[in-house]
């Protein structure tokens, strides 16, 4: 019983220092070619409780995993599921390149190749990009359910977290198949197929909005969970991007983005 009651409530924490652009990147909204925010992209995972385990490519687990470095870079998703969505797939992207012509600016060229950040180890040969949460209990099945904070990690100077999404994947019991836990963003954020010749207004248009349930404020807890057998171990994969509609030329050098992903687990089945 004693071991039973360590599982209640269970929380593990996920810190990520994002360095988010260096001086002289330019935004996709700023008619530049080069769109890439470059920069070194550092943090934990931290586990705050003994009930749960993490680690890189399924091995060595433990309470504390360092990031290693990507780039975070400014695009906007081509489409969003509802929350609690599950797929194999995870979210694409478009980088674009504006264009100022006798009506004004138009997208002049569209990259569909472009990725968002997502989690990496420090390790590079080979790449740790495989992120695992393990129950340790081996006998009693926990529900899990992320939640996103935004942290000011510089005073008074601007930052970027009003630009900042982050998007959270678990993985279902059905291994490879995720379920789509949420974006987590301040202000507008906006979700469009951007092909050439669309114009900014087009882009963002109300219409493509994304909206709750998927859209989910920072530091607010995700209404979707999955389940975690006992013993078992279901991956997390985190997409983070910074929002194309808004990044320009005026906010390039603002100051580095923080977020810490934070996974509850409980005994009590949230279906009843």
């Amino acid at each position: 019983m004693k071991t039973k009651s360590l599982f209640i409530s269970t929380i593990a924490m996920v810190v990520l220092l994002v360095v988010a652009l260096a001086t002289g990147t330019f935004a996709w909204y700023a008619s530049q070619q080069s769109v890439n925010a470059t920069g070194a992209t550092l943090g934990a995972v931290i586990s705050e409780d003994a009930a749960i385990e993490l680690g890189w490519e399924d091995t060595n687990y433990s309470s504390l995993l360092q990031f290693g470095s990507a780039d975070l870079r400014p695009m906007i998703p081509v489409s969003v599921p509802e929350g609690g969505t599950e797929a194999a797939t995870f979210l694409l992207f478009n980088e674009a390149v504006l264009a100022t012509g006798p009506d004004g600016l138009y997208v002049a060229s569209v990259d569909d190749t472009s990725e968002p950040w997502t989690q990496r180890g420090t390790v590079t040969e080979p790449v740790q990009d495989d992120l695992y949460v393990r129950n340790m209990d081996q006998a009693t099945t926990v529900y899990i359910f992320p939640t996103v904070s935004f942290v000011d990690s510089n005073g008074e100077d601007p930052d970027l977290l009003g630009l900042l999404r982050v998007a959270v994947f678990f993985e279902t019991a059905t291994e490879g198949t995720f379920k789509f836990m949420g974006v987590w963003g301040t202000n507008n954020m906006y979700a469009y197929d951007i092909t050439v010749d669309d114009t900014p207004a087009e882009i963002a248009h109300a219409d493509n909005l994304i909206s709750p349930p998927t859209k989910i404020a920072p530091a607010s807890e995700s209404t979707q969970y999955v389940s975690l057998a006992g013993g078992e171990k279901q991956k997390i994969v985190i997409q983070a991007w910074l929002e194309g509609t808004t990044l320009d030329t005026t906010t390039m050098n603002y100051a580095d983005s923080v977020f810490n992903l934070k996974v509850r687990a409980t005994q009590t089945n949230p279906a009843g």
